[in-house]
Order: C-alpha cells, then sequence, then structure tokens
C-alpha cells in the first residue's frame, strides 16, 4: 500500500496480509505479482479493484472486497482472564494464528462499520475485522474459496436495462392489472434468487438497481395505459352524446 510521509508505520503490507503472508510460508507458498501488477499466493490471484468500480463508489485501487463470513462468531474467542490464569489449552492455539484486540465498547471503541450494521451497537470490533481480513485471504489460497469480483459497468447498464425491458414486455403482453402484478411479483423474486446465487459464486450484481428498473417501468408503464383507458372512455361517452343531441 502506499505510505504516507507522516505516517509512522514503516509496514508495507496491512496486518491481515503480513498474517497471512507468515502462515502460507510455512506451507511453501510465497507471494509473487503478475505482470499486471496483482497479489499472486500460490495459484490464486487477487485481482485489485480499479478507481470507484461499480456499486463500490469509493476510490479503491489496490484494494480487493472483503467476503464477511459472519457478522459475530468469526473464529474462537478468549479473554485475557481466561489466558492469564492458564484456562487456554496451549493445543488450541498451536498452528493457528492469535489475534488480540478489545472487543468491549468502551469510551474510545475500536468498532468499525459493515455490511451487518453501522450504528455503534451493531459495528464490529476492530480485531474481528482483521480476523475476516485473514480468514479470506488462507480460504481463498487453501480452500479455494471464491472472491468477490464485480463486472464492468457496461455490463451493469445492459444487466439494468433488460430488467426495465422486461417490465415493459408485462405490461405490453399483459393488459391486465393482475397479471401484471403477479408477473411482477414472480420477476421480482426470480431477479433476487439470481443476485443471490450469483453472490454465493462470488459475483456481486446490482439488485436494488435492478429491481427499480423493473417496478419503475411496471408503474410508469401502466399509469400510461390506464390514461388512455380513461381518454378512450371519456372520446366514447363524448360521441353518444353528440349521437344524443
Amino acid at each position: 500500500m502506499n505510505q504516507e510521509a507522516a505516517s509512522l508505520c514503516s509496514a508495507p503490507y496491512a496486518l491481515s496480509t503480513q498474517l497471512a503472508f507468515r502462515y502460507l510460508w510455512n506451507q511453501g507458498i510465497t507471494p509473487r505479482f503478475t505482470p499486471k501488477g496483482d497479489l499472486q499466493l500460490g495459484n490464486t490471484v487477487f485481482s485489485s479493484l480499479k478507481t470507484r468500480p461499480g456499486g463500490y463508489q469509493i476510490a479503491a485501487n489496490g484494494q480487493i472486497l472483503l467476503n464477511y463470513r459472519s457478522s459475530k462468531q468469526i473464529a474462537e474467542q478468549v479473554t485475557l482472564t481466561q489466558f492469564l490464569t492458564g484456562r487456554v489449552n496451549p493445543s488450541a492455539i498451536k498452528d493457528r494464528i492469535v489475534l488480540v484486540g478489545v472487543t468491549a465498547k468502551g469510551d474510545f471503541p475500536d468498532t468499525w462499520s459493515t455490511p451487518y450494521g453501522a450504528f455503534l451497537d451493531e459495528q464490529m470490533p476492530g480485531v474481528l475485522v482483521q480476523a475476516q481480513m485473514v480468514s479470506q485471504i488462507l480460504s481463498a489460497v487453501l480452500d479455494k474459496r471464491p472472491l468477490l469480483r464485480i463486472w464492468s459497468p457496461w455490463i451493469e447498464v445492459v444487466w439494468i436495462w433488460s430488467w426495465s425491458l422486461t417490465g415493459v414486455l408485462f405490461v405490453w403482453y399483459w393488459r391486465s392489472f393482475p397479471k401484471v402484478a403477479l408477473a411482477l411479483g414472480v420477476s421480482s423474486g426470480v431477479l433476487y434468487l439470481l443476485c443471490f446465487s450469483l453472490l454465493m459464486r462470488g459475483t456481486w450484481v446490482p439488485y436494488v438497481p435492478s429491481a427499480l428498473a423493473l417496478l419503475g417501468t411496471v408503474g410508469l408503464m401502466s399509469i400510461q395505459n390506464s390514461k388512455a383507458e380513461i381518454s378512450k372512455v371519456i372520446d366514447t361517452l363524448r360521441s353518444k352524446d353528440t349521437e344524443i343531441l
């Protein structure tokens, strides 16, 4: 990572990365870089994000997305008292990465916002965030757990517009509101299942924009059709009034 001139930290890598390097080194896996400058550990390449990719609208050069394992129990935890009083089995920590940190929420808590919550009582302690990152690196290398990846902006645009077009086809093919509502409910469920299944395979697909495009298109088209039907009824009534006169 790029170091700030005034920083007192001279480490070229983050804590989680250094811990993963040290653990993998014992197994004969050493870091190297691809011709594109991406980190490679064994057969796993950690492709860094480009500037403001997809829904992650923060400058992210040289970073990867973090795929959280759990909101709470990412690893076995023991208290400082348990450790000092000898109530920790040495074999339980042998050949394992051990992180020491504060999980209590005091006057100056080390907690961070995550997808599991942004409020203070929902935030995750920093030591557990480090554990999440170490776990992701090791699992990607040793267990072949897929890393999170995103589509290019053009593919995302096509994806969102395709669901908008789906809404147009629904309203055009089925004129009655109950049928359109049923089709909208089914398609929304299919969209959610597709996005969720892709996420489980490591691909982050925009769900909310696609759902809004589908719902918005159906709503606008239905309103337009309703106005057209009302106009037809009014024109019919006017023509009958003219005939009577």
